[in-house]
């Protein structure tokens, strides 16, 4: 039993027909009678009654419908579940200079470096070498406002 076998009884109780059906679901009228032929002999009843027009779904059928439309729903939820998880933004955050102000951003950047470093170089003495990470630190955060965020994963 496959999604669309149960697609196709759906849409033949909903039209009570197979030619109506096959054209709604844009296939050819064999193409429709085959496979729930193939359903049914693969679930051992029959779904339609058709020696009537319009076609009668059996009580048995009705009952296996009305799970089929569960199924189908039930089924569709899972891409809503994939659509609501794929608009969540995740992954290694990364920030990069754009190309754009590259060149600004390593002349300034450099510059207040090599002024902290600088400045900081006075304490090496009394610190450990710490002063270097704390004018990285310290250049950073000017750094980061003109910062392009890409390469999200």
């Amino acid at each position: 039993m496959t999604k669309t076998q149960l697609e196709y009884i759906i849409a033949v109780d909903n039209y009570r027909g197979f030619i109506k059906a096959s054209n709604k679901l844009f296939i050819t009228q064999p193409t429709l009678s085959m496979q729930i032929k193939k359903l049914e002999n693969e679930l051992g009843v029959l779904l339609f009654d058709r020696s009537k027009m319009p076609v009668i779904t059996t009580d048995i059928g009705q009952k296996i419908i009305e799970q089929a439309k569960k199924a189908i729903s039930e089924s569709n939820r899972i891409y809503d579940i994939i659509k609501d998880e794929s608009d969540k933004i995740t992954g290694k955050f990364t920030p990069t200079p754009s190309n754009k102000y590259s060149h600004f951003l390593n002349d300034t950047w450099n510059a207040q470096f090599e002024a902290n470093l600088d400045s900081s170089s006075n304490n090496r003495n009394n610190q450990q070498n710490d002063s270097y990470e704390d004018s990285y630190r310290y250049s950073w955060v000017h750094f980061c406002p003109l910062v392009v965020y890409n390469n999200f994963l």
